[in-house]
């Protein structure tokens, strides 16, 4: 190889003006450092080149392999790893780790990974056999817990990495077999409180690696996944090649077994049971429940439909769940197939632990079939149930209305509740913005008319909002409403306010907002951290752990004697 600049002179200029040193590469192989380039995309991107590398990972559920180069251009910003594609082939039986190997391919980038793509067998040439793994030293990770993370991971895309020290996970392991790390020494990350990032800590959001499970498979229980964390577990002692598939920097372990686990008792401690409420208290809950489908037709083309064991499981975790919170008042659910699985649920609760409930839904007209209802105690007089879809389709899962009565030996409080399943994330968060504003600007609408009706009323309106503290939804509610996050700082027991954890971010999805004559009786307010927190459990599970995942929040208010 060999490095010369490049002199440009014009007549406008008095001296030459020199590029940087470009390469020009006499031996037929480009280096696997040119082919990354020091940018977030190769300058080779379409071209068809050969390459030289040595093995360093054999992932054939993720149709390829890395290779890493021997030299070095000594140029931290640019990569000595990379992925190859084999694009419809099989890893030649041939082939093992440490091996040299020559490639010739085509250079792509696919979905932001640079990668060499093979589609014919032949173009695999094995240099030597001799494993060369103890030439290439994995490179430490130790990535700025500020800005230049993903810079700082760019520059080692496809190499042989290494966790040396600890890292937290922040995040439970996903049905994807993916746990969010975040990998700084334990001392100076535990000094802060409770493993979890918050939404609004965007830096530190750039930092969290991921563990993969060298696949793309989804899985459907715990019994399945080759690990399987919960938040705050610490591993150590992981190397393998670094990935960026699906928006995310990964590791792909290299041997899963070798990987050292500290099972945290963090989320385990923050669950105790409501101690029961007193007689002139009400609770209130708002709990998605995440594809509570029975097991019949029709169905969804997704989950798979249900057998009548695991569904009989699903409704005892809830229960169990119910159980942890204190047996609230109301729930509020979403995510329920229909009246007959929310009644189902109800003689669960009931068969388990003797408490009654009442279950309360319409249908409605979501494409999936998951529908907003209630589940209301004695203590709750209902007297109307109502639909309020929003003009020109706003509101795909509309709004259900329940009025009613709060009626024990101390409190006789008329109250109407608002539960809502806002307009997914998915699609992305801002593209979606506009659709759940005007949701909650429809929400106001029908406060505003119950309170123009009976101002005497208590007036909430809660559920899986799909929208963050401080986004514009929220800001609109909050208008005429009060969210009962402003009233932490009354509460002792009051759990850290996030729903769920999307990852290795902790934030809040799900919300309760409450009328002024409500929010001036809040005496306490938590988010149960039974889910979010948890990977898939074992089949056959029947425990409260992961019954859903979104943690369910509670608010409880207090009425004079």
């Amino acid at each position: 190889v060999f490095f010369f600049p490049v002199r440009a002179s014009s007549d406008q200029t008095v001296e030459p003006v020199f590029s940087e040193d470009l390469a020009v590469f006499t031996s037929g192989i480009l280096p696997i450092w040119a082919i990354q380039g020091s940018g977030d995309k190769s300058p080779y991107i379409g071209r068809t080149e050969t390459t030289s590398g040595i093995i360093t990972g054999i992932f054939p559920e993720l149709d390829g392999m890395f290779l890493q180069s021997q030299d070095d251009d000594q140029n931290v910003s640019t990569s000595n790893g990379i992925f190859i594609y084999l694009d419809n082939i099989s890893v030649p039986n041939s082939l093992e780790r440490g091996m040299l190997i020559n490639v010739n391919g085509l250079i792509t980038e696919r979905s932001g990974q640079t990668e060499v793509q093979v589609s014919d067998e032949e173009d695999i040439t094995i240099i030597s056999t001799t494993n060369l793994l103890d030439t290439i030293a994995p490179s430490p990770l130790s990535p700025p817990a500020e800005e230049g993370a993903l810079a700082y991971f760019e520059a080692r895309e496809g190499m042989l990495v290494s966790l040396d020290s600890y890292a937290v996970a922040v995040g439970p392991t996903n049905r994807f077999g993916e746990t969010p790390l975040f990998p700084v020494s334990l001392a100076e990350f535990l000094v802060s409180g409770a493993p979890l990032l918050y939404r609004g800590m965007e830096p530190l959001n750039d930092s969290i690696i991921f563990l993969d499970d060298g696949s793309f498979a989804a899985y459907t229980s715990g019994d399945e996944l080759p690990l399987a964390l919960s938040t705050g577990d610490v591993v150590s002692t992981v190397s393998g090649p670094l990935a960026f598939t699906f928006g995310n920097y990964k590791i792909e372990p290299a041997d899963i077994s070798q990987i050292t686990i500290e099972p945290s008792t963090y989320a385990d401690q923050q669950v105790e049971q409501r101690p029961e409420q007193e007689g002139n208290q009400v609770s209130i809950a708002t709990f998605n429940v995440e594809n509570l489908f029975d097991p019949f037709d029709p169905h969804p083309s997704s989950p798979d439909l249900p057998s009548l064991e695991e569904y009989d499981v699903k409704l005892s975790k809830l229960s169990s769940s119910i159980a942890l919170m204190g047996f609230p008042d109301i729930i509020a659910v979403q995510e329920a197939e229909n009246i007959d699985v929310l009644e189902d649920l109800a003689e669960m609760i009931l068969s388990e632990a003797d408490v009654r409930y009442t279950a309360h839904l319409l249908e409605g007209t979501d494409s999936r079939g998951i529908d907003v209802g209630y589940l209301t105690r004695e203590s709750v007089v209902v007297e109307s149930l109502t639909q309020w879809p929003a003009p020109e389709g706003v509101t795909s899962r509309d709004p259900l209305m329940l009025k009613g009565t709060i009626q024990t030996d101390s409190i006789n409080q008329p109250i109407v509740l608002i539960n809502n399943h806002f307009t997914s994330l998915a699609g992305g968060e801002e593209n979606t913005l506009p659709r759940r504003i005007a949701q909650a600007e429809w929400n106001v609408g029908l406060v505003e008319q119950v309170q123009a009706e009976n101002p005497e009323a208590a007036v909430v309106v809660l559920g899986d909002l799909n929208s963050f503290r401080g986004t514009d939804p929220l800001n609109v509610l909050e208008v005429p409403l009060n969210h009962v996050y402003d009233g932490l700082e009354q509460s002792d027991s009051v759990r850290l306010p996030y729903t769920y954890i999307f990852e290795g971010v902790a934030q809040s999805l799900d919300h309760i907002l409450v009328s002024d004559n409500l929010f001036e009786r809040l005496v306490d307010v938590y988010a149960l951290p039974i889910n979010a927190e948890y990977p898939l459990q074992p089949l056959g599970d029947a425990g409260p752990f992961r019954s859903s995942d979104h943690n369910p929040l509670i608010a409880v208010f207090e009425f004079d004697e």
